[in-house]
């Protein structure tokens, strides 16, 4: 197995569980759901069917990279706030679709990593490689307030597809998330103490840029570093962000192998140690023990005694 460069903060958090891994669209990226732009495009080519001409002139500034796409969908609002419903209906039959054969080994692998998962993605992914995570979406309250006492969750801090007109997309969206929410309150509580290794954000991605500068609003205050596993060279330091490179995204699964081998090898001493201490009972007895033996001979009185004790014990 290939030996990564990483801090040893990363190793000591997954040894002490205190490691927090936040998904992002890359890893539904390689299950062939839509990037932010290709989501947009599909969107811009179901509203041209009504009118062409209206919205042609958005797909071409889209492609041009003038506009970013939350800016795109921002200006379909504006040109008509019913695009909104129409917006979730395509969300829904882009996303919500059949993941039963789907291989499902690398959010496994993730689930192996970490007990706890954070993700902005709104697909079902995560939650059907991993049952026994307790699920928990962004508007639900009484969960949230839970949520310390899950020993292994996934909080979808931006929404499921299984309720698309709850999902964070629009800007007025992150708006009322990231500005007063019990989700955000909850979010800053459980990683002010937590290490983050952040998987599956490209900053190449103009949408996820801006959306990052959300999510780093909310952890830049807790003085703490954390990590991105990335193959872009990119400077992240106004991300309080530390870099772990890889070559491609093709050794995800042999990068997580290698923080999972890291986890159990700093169990070994604990099992090791448990051993010991349940050993045989009775064998601490034979150890802690002094023996006594008792000899018994016949001496009748009228013979002396032919025995010779000497000989007995030796």
């Amino acid at each position: 197995m290939k030996e990564y460069k990483i801090n040893k903060d990363i190793i000591n958090a997954i040894q002490n569980d205190n490691l927090l891994v936040f998904v992002g669209a890359g890893l539904s990226k390689n299950y062939e759901f839509p990037s932010w732009k290709e989501l947009v495009f599909d969107i811009l080519n179901q509203l041209s069917i009504d009118d062409d001409k209206k919205y042609e002139g958005l797909k071409n500034v889209l492609e041009e990279n003038i506009f970013s796409e939350i800016e795109i969908l921002d200006k379909l609002l504006i040109m008509n706030p019913g695009n909104r419903g129409r917006v979730y209906e395509v969300l829904e039959s882009s996303i919500n679709r059949n993941i039963t054969d789907l291989d499902l080994s690398i959010p496994k692998k993730i689930g192996n990593v970490s007990s706890k998962i954070i993700t902005t993605n709104y697909d079902m992914i995560l939650e059907k490689a991993l049952p026994n995570f307790k699920k928990i979406i962004h508007d639900d309250t009484f969960h949230l307030a839970r949520l310390p006492e899950y020993k292994e969750y996934i909080f979808k801090i931006h929404g499921s597809i299984e309720k698309p007109e709850n999902c964070v997309l629009f800007r007025d969206d992150y708006k009322a998330l990231y500005t007063t929410n019990a989700a955000i309150d909850r979010l800053k509580s459980i990683i002010s103490d937590k290490t983050i290794l952040f998987i599956g954000f490209s900053f190449n991605d103009e949408y996820v840029k801006e959306t990052f500068k959300y999510i780093c609003d909310v952890y830049k205050n807790f003085n703490k570093t954390h990590y991105i596993l990335t193959t872009e060279h990119v400077d992240f330091s106004d991300y309080n962000l530390m870099p772990i490179s890889i070559d491609s995204w093709k050794e995800l699964p042999e990068f997580l192998d290698f923080l999972v081998e890291k986890k159990e090898n700093s169990l070994l001493p604990q099992i090791t140690n448990e051993i010991e201490k349940k050993e045989d009972p009775q064998s601490a007895l034979v150890e802690d023990s002094v023996f006594k033996i008792a000899i018994l001979y016949c001496n009748p009185i009228d013979s002396d005694p032919y025995y010779n004790l000497d000989n007995l014990l030796k």
